[in-house]
């Protein structure tokens, strides 16, 4: 966020046993019912540069994952939880 001054991730590649990333799948994110992996991607720079609570993290853990979810799902997860509480 602007330009790096007030906030800042960069993520790089962990490098695995061969030229592809190293992926952590079938693990549930969240509520998301769908995922393409966790990409595992150490950061150099996490952080955020203004304020009382500002940080700054080098080298630390991180991820980069994609989710998938719609509307469908959601609906679909309220009419579960609706008929689970009527039992």
């Amino acid at each position: 966020m602007d330009g790096g001054k007030t906030a800042e991730v960069r993520l790089k590649r962990f490098q695995g046993m061969t030229n592809e990333p190293v992926i952590v799948q079938n693990l549930k994110y969240w509520a998301a019912p769908r995922n393409d992996g966790f990409v595992l991607m150490p950061n150099d720079v996490e952080a955020y540069r203004v304020g009382p609570n500002a940080f700054e993290f080098k080298n630390s853990n991180g991820f980069m994952i994609t989710v998938d979810i719609s509307s469908k799902d959601v609906q679909a997860a309220a009419q579960a939880a609706s008929s689970s509480s009527m039992k």
